[in-house]
């Protein structure tokens, strides 16, 4: 299995959970945490240095993070929530929810056991399928969604 590293990057929710995520990466050195607002010039470094883009997010119709990453022609586990899964249409193997079959722990690991060639394969398809689309076809997708 390949080494796995997780970086987490952006403002916290609460001073809780940055507590929580920092005391376990306290515990594994493959963990680093920028529990800051990351500054507009530096957010390509993060998405050119990930492998893959993990969104944990519980509830969701919408993602702009979702749309940043298939632009930079990254695989993607987010939840198949919303129009997210219609954005991410071709890679549901790193697709998860909490009703149905696939935890957000699934689909990490499922996204680790890709090759660099799967990954890249899913990032270009996510980076061509980004560049189809306009804000009409979305505004259709959220439309078709509130039916």
């Amino acid at each position: 299995m390949p080494l796995a590293r997780l970086v987490v990057a952006g403002p916290p929710h609460t001073k809780d959970y940055v507590a929580s995520l920092q005391a376990m990466a306290a515990k594994d050195t493959r963990i680093s945490i920028y529990a800051q607002d990351v500054p507009v010039g530096q957010v390509q470094r993060y998405f050119l240095a990930a492998d893959v883009v993990v969104l944990p997010f519980r509830r969701i119709d919408n993602s702009g993070t979702v749309i940043l990453a298939m632009g930079f022609g990254k695989a993607v586990v987010a939840p198949a929530m919303g129009a997210v899964g219609y954005r991410l249409a071709g890679q549901e193997a790193l697709l998860y929810c909490g009703n149905t079959e696939r935890t957000l722990a699934e689909a990490v690991q499922a996204a680790i056991s890709l090759s660099r060639e799967e990954r890249d394969n899913l990032g270009a398809l996510n980076k061509a399928q980004v560049s189809r689309y306009d804000w009409q076809d979305y505004a259709l997708v959220f439309d078709e969604l509130g039916r």
